[in-house]
């Protein structure tokens, strides 16, 4: 087997889950240009409003995607809010595993 092919095997494998959450994600980071019939039903209300709203879109353009959503006012945004926390909970989560097992895997190779 080339190394190509164990690495095209290996991405395929660590990234599959994306796969199901593709609308997920694309909410989350390109939400002014995603259309409102693409997402969840419990969302479209305040995505419709986010999007209306000329100053939040200039606000996204400005800030850092989870900056963005931290600055949305909690009482007319709070799913908007939940969904980016949900996005930005599973990358962090992910990144601290994934050090987590290369740290696992730096001990447990022998020294020399």
């Amino acid at each position: 087997m080339s190394v190509i092919t164990i690495l095209m095997t290996e991405f395929s494998q660590r990234f599959q889950d994306f796969a199901a959450i593709e609308k997920d994600i694309k909410v989350f980071s390109t939400s002014f240009s995603t259309h409102v019939e693409e997402v969840e039903e419990s969302i479209q209300l305040e995505m419709i409003e986010m999007q209306c709203k000329g100053s939040l879109q200039s606000r996204h353009q400005l800030l850092s995607i989870p900056e963005f959503y931290w600055s949305l006012e909690k009482s007319r945004f709070c799913l908007m809010r939940r969904h980016a926390k949900r996005m930005m909970s599973l990358f962090g989560s992910m990144y601290i595993c994934e050090q987590t097992f290369s740290l696992i895997t730096l001990n447990k190779k022998p020294r020399t």
